[in-house]
């Protein structure tokens, strides 16, 4: 080490963060990152007895920091830990300090969406829910009526939100749910989610429209047109789990509560 404290270790890494900037068109804040990593491991796999050595590195060496650093962290960081390690390994095999590439060793980490089942919850904290809202205000019977989409039906937010008047059959007691690429499925509409529709429907939101002409498609005449939404923007419910004092991080936990609930008494 010099007398600045300057060690062949920071002259490595002084290169590889210019080679990043220069070389790889690299982000400065990406570029300290990889940086970090760089140091970390070659602190730890390429020093012995305080002697800097990167012509020592193993393919060991590079799956023990790995798995160490996997062990430590999320399956998301480690991803970035193993493109991290990989450029430092090119980089010291282009400056000749490794006879090999050792780039090739270090493994890749799985990490796959869905792998996981998603957070629920119990049907005593969607009870908690709905018994939470205010139904002596419009506010409350609406986010009641949204919330008994969610957790009744098993609808996504965004399904909620594109419902219309004329997707509910009130005589063959069925609703219409419009998904994913254009799909649209027939469900049956239970009494107590058809109540909280009439209650909140039956309020201010919708309000007659001046006749109109008779014959019009799914026109009443007085009432309003087919197409309005019937609740329209659920961003309100969003938060509905928090404001009420349940753990729940948003409101398609209601929904996969309902999915997990059914699932189990089948």
């Amino acid at each position: 080490m010099s007398r600045s404290g300057y060690t062949p270790l920071d002259a490595l890494i002084g290169k590889y963060r210019t080679w990043l900037l220069r070389e790889r068109g690299l982000a400065a804040s990406t570029v300290l990152r990889y940086g970090n990593t760089a140091r970390w491991f070659l602190a730890q796999r390429a020093v012995s007895e305080g002697i800097f050595d990167p012509t020592r590195l193993t393919g060991v060496d590079v799956n023990v920091f790995l798995l160490s650093e996997c062990g430590r962290v999320s399956a998301g960081s480690a991803k970035g830990r193993v493109a991290e390690l990989r450029a430092v390994l090119r980089f010291l095999y282009l400056q000749g300090s490794t006879v090999l590439e050792l780039g090739a060793a270090v493994s890749p980490v799985g990490g796959w969406r869905l792998a996981t089942l998603p957070p629920t919850m119990t049907a005593a904290d969607v009870q908690l829910m709905l018994e939470g809202c205010d139904r002596g205000t419009g506010v409350g019977v609406r986010d009641f009526a949204i919330m008994m989409l969610l957790a009744r039906l098993g609808l996504r937010s965004i399904e909620v939100a594109r419902l219309e008047l004329r997707d509910v059959d009130w005589r063959a007691g069925e609703i219409v749910v419009r998904g994913k690429a254009r799909r649209q499925d027939r469900l049956p509409l239970p009494s107590e989610v058809g109540d909280a529709l009439v209650a909140y429907l039956s309020g201010e939101r919708v309000r007659p429209r001046p006749p109109g002409p008779v014959g019009a498609a799914g026109s009443c005449g007085t009432g309003p047109p087919p197409d309005t939404p019937v609740v329209g923007n659920t961003r309100t419910v969003h938060r509905a789990p928090e404001q009420r004092g349940v753990d729940g991080p948003g409101s398609e936990v209601p929904r996969v509560s309902s999915l997990s609930m059914s699932m189990s008494k089948a």
